[in-house]
């Protein structure tokens, strides 16, 4: 995009200050031709904006991703949590069962007259 300078104008003040007419049209000739590649603020600012949006949209993204692997992450954690609780709450079970003597007797040897059980010959008769 081309800055916009006005050549006559620019001539015309050089020649008003003084300067022969050829060598006016020469200094405007090559000042034209350096601002050949300059742009204008106008520009400048939608390019940049153009290309900072697309930055701002893949922060976007980013942001995004980033929250769904919280969420999935906080989820596995959460389930490990509750399996963990689940597993400790079945070791006590198993050790209070124990301790009090539920069961523990049989697999402890001692037979069922001095357990308390009575032997499986007359659980069988009773039903």
């Amino acid at each position: 995009m081309n800055a916009i300078l006005d050549t006559l104008a620019a001539s015309r003040k050089l020649e008003e200050s003084g300067m022969p007419e050829p060598q006016a049209d020469a200094v405007v000739e090559v000042v034209s031709h350096a601002m050949k590649d300059l742009v204008t603020k106008e520009h400048l600012a939608a390019e940049l904006d153009r290309r900072f949006g697309k930055v701002d949209t893949e922060f976007a993204k980013v942001r995004e991703d980033v929250a769904k692997s919280h969420r999935t992450l906080v989820g596995y954690i959460m389930g490990s949590t509750l399996a963990t609780f689940a597993m400790l709450l079945t070791m006590l079970a198993i050790m209070l069962g124990s301790l009090s003597g539920d069961g523990a007797a049989a697999d402890a040897g001692v037979p069922p007259e001095e357990s308390g059980t009575p032997p499986a010959a007359e659980m069988r008769e009773d039903a």
